[in-house]
């Protein structure tokens, strides 16, 4: 017998969906329904938004927050917690390029002289204009030296961070019960038998465990409580999602009928962080802001947009010639960056090939542009 033979599940379905009986019988209630009483699990996405909202719009999110901490509602996985850990840096990170790239773009004016319209009143006054606007230039350069320096100074002390210390304590923060060895053996079993969630991540460093285990911290609370539950999340994977035409539809019932079972008929639903905004009665503004948020193109999303260095899946060969064949300079705006990333003008995915002339270098804010307007965005 073969390996692969070995290793098939011949009963995935039976271990999906293990009571047949109930699944025609048992229906998902509608969030309208659960969300003055159910329980909200946050995921790893929803806690790096506030890093590119407004104040106005972080006070917002700290009241609707511990609205649902004062009705011993809101809980964060202890995975989601670590996850968020080590993806600050890279939102802070994220940050500074963004500020650099906009100062090194606005440069002083520069007109030449011409002596032929120096007794032009109007010629002396676009002149005048220029200095003043050359003065306001070099004042703003100064500022936003300014923040990048507070950037720098930054010891794990960011707004978003000591928000966090203040709202979430022992009593929102969830352990995982179940041992590693327990974890691993049962994200094993799954992740072969193509049971969600998880089995899409197996190229990640942690084999893809990590939606496992803060979905099994979902199960361990459904089991806990018995109650309904929303899922407040940015991932819409399809081993979460269901989807049409790379869109999601509803959640894959793999996971609804799980949970079913381990809380004992209540319903889970998934939710993005506006549309949990806008169940607790949010400002509008500040819904619109975190959906602007939430309907960036996936690239720009921290573990896809990455210095050229992490780049993964390309040879320091190609890096090297690409960088050399940029002269250190954006491909796109031509401008001088530290940061340099590369793009495949023709994706892989779509039949692109991994070479020097299907590669362009860029800076961040260009990358972005382009990554927008190959998607549609433009």
């Amino acid at each position: 017998m073969s390996n692969d033979k070995e290793k098939s599940n011949y009963f995935s379905h039976e271990d999906m969906y293990p009571d047949a009986d109930i699944l025609f019988q048992f229906k998902t209630k509608p969030i309208n329904e659960i969300k003055n009483e159910c329980l909200v699990v946050l995921d790893t996405n929803v806690l790096l938004i506030p890093y590119t909202v407004g104040s106005k719009s972080l006070d917002e999110i700290k009241n609707a927050f511990r609205r649902l901490i004062s009705q011993s509602r809101l809980f964060v996985p202890a995975q989601v917690v670590r996850e968020y850990i080590k993806n600050r840096p890279n939102k802070l990170s994220e940050l500074f390029q963004q500020i650099s790239d906009i100062k090194s773009k606005v440069t002083k004016l520069n007109t030449p002289r011409y002596p032929l319209f120096e007794s032009l009143p109007e010629y002396n006054e676009a002149l005048k204009k220029q200095e003043e606007i050359n003065t306001l230039i070099l004042q703003y350069h100064s500022e936003l030296g300014k923040v990048l320096d507070y950037i720098k100074s930054l010891n794990w002390d960011d707004h978003v961070s000591k928000l966090y210390s203040e709202l979430f304590t022992s009593d929102q923060i969830v352990n995982l019960v179940a041992t590693r060895e327990e974890c691993i053996k049962e994200f094993e079993f799954k992740s072969q038998s193509n049971i969600p969630p998880g089995f899409k991540d197996k190229g990640k460093p942690d084999g893809g465990i990590g939606d496992f285990l803060i979905w099994k911290t979902i199960l361990q609370l459904g089991a806990l409580y018995k109650k309904d539950l929303l899922f407040v999340t940015g991932d819409e994977k399809n081993d979460w999602y269901h989807q049409s035409m790379k869109q999601p539809l509803y959640p894959r019932y793999e996971l609804v009928d799980e949970y079913r079972r381990s809380a004992e008929g209540a319903t889970v639903r998934f939710i993005s962080f506006s549309g949990l905004l806008t169940l607790v009665g949010a400002n509008e503004n500040v819904i619109e802001e975190v959906q602007t948020i939430e309907s960036e193109p996936k690239s720009q999303q921290p573990e896809k947009y990455v210095n050229i260095g992490k780049i993964r899946n390309r040879s320091m060969l190609l890096r090297s010639q690409a960088l050399k064949k940029a002269n250190g300079q954006c491909q796109m705006c031509g401008i001088e960056y530290e940061y340099l990333e590369i793009s495949h003008v023709m994706p892989i995915s779509r039949g692109g090939e991994d070479t020097i002339d299907n590669v362009i270098v860029l800076c961040p804010n260009c990358h972005r542009s382009y990554d927008m307007e190959k998607l549609g965005h433009k």
